[in-house]
């Protein structure tokens, strides 16, 4: 976590506002949704996917936004030396977003024939391009600020075992990290860290997270390490 209140605050209120955006934008794609003609879903999606991509840029620069405030405030608040070099991410283009949404739309319904499978699918997709704003503003701030030295990840609150192994890890994300990993049901934040001795957000929960990482046996590759911790992370959740 920060070193003042008033850090810790702004954390936790940055955490609140970027999941009431994703639940924003949940409702928005479902209502969407519920206009689509079923009986021709080919004509359906080209009617919602201009709105989809349409809803993803105008939250994806509230994201923006929202981080963009939190990263200055946060300085200010942690005393940090220097100037904050805010840094908020570029609107996604349709073109960059469109592709995606039709492979996970049109392109699951005709794979699997399923229109449940479809929206979940697009509904988790769009939320994470719209998050994806605030963690390029966070990450692209970090790196350009001189007396950041990273970030640690904030949990949403209730994690998958990818993000409490990625939690785990503690303030290792340095101002050079190139992006910030999120699955399509992510709600995880970043805050900025300026010192190695800074304690960590959660810290009671990184502790168990580091703990539990620490106990699969040695020896194993990458990817059996990942899976034993996914397994008795599982099992305790």
């Amino acid at each position: 976590m920060s070193s003042t209140t008033e850090g810790r605050r702004l954390t936790e209120a940055h955490r609140l506002r970027q999941l009431q955006l994703r639940a924003i934008t949940a409702r928005d794609v479902q209502l969407l949704w519920r206009t689509l003609d079923l009986e021709d879903f080919a004509r359906g999606w080209a009617s919602i996917e201009p709105a989809l991509v349409t809803s993803i840029q105008a939250r994806h620069q509230l994201s923006a936004g929202l981080s963009g405030r939190y990263f200055t405030e946060f300085h200010a608040a942690e005393g940090a030396q220097g100037a904050p070099s805010g840094r908020l991410a570029e609107t996604p283009a349709a073109d960059v977003l469109v592709p995606n949404l039709r492979l996970l739309g049109p392109g699951t319904v005709e794979r699997t024939g399923s229109l449940s499978t479809a929206f979940s699918q697009v509904e988790s997709e769009v939320s994470r391009q719209v998050l994806a704003g605030g963690r390029s503003t966070m990450v692209e701030s970090i790196g350009a600020t001189r007396y950041c030295l990273g970030y640690a990840r904030v949990s949403d609150g209730s994690p998958c075992a990818f993000c409490a192994m990625l939690i785990s890890r503690g303030a290792v994300y340095g101002p050079a990290a190139a992006h910030f990993e999120a699955h399509r049901r992510c709600g995880c934040t970043a805050e900025p860290v300026y010192r190695m001795d800074q304690p960590l957000p959660n810290q009671a929960q990184h502790d168990r997270f580091s703990e539990l990482w620490n106990s699969i046996p040695r020896g194993l590759s990458p990817s059996e390490a990942r899976a034993e911790f996914r397994r008795r992370y599982d099992a305790l959740t």
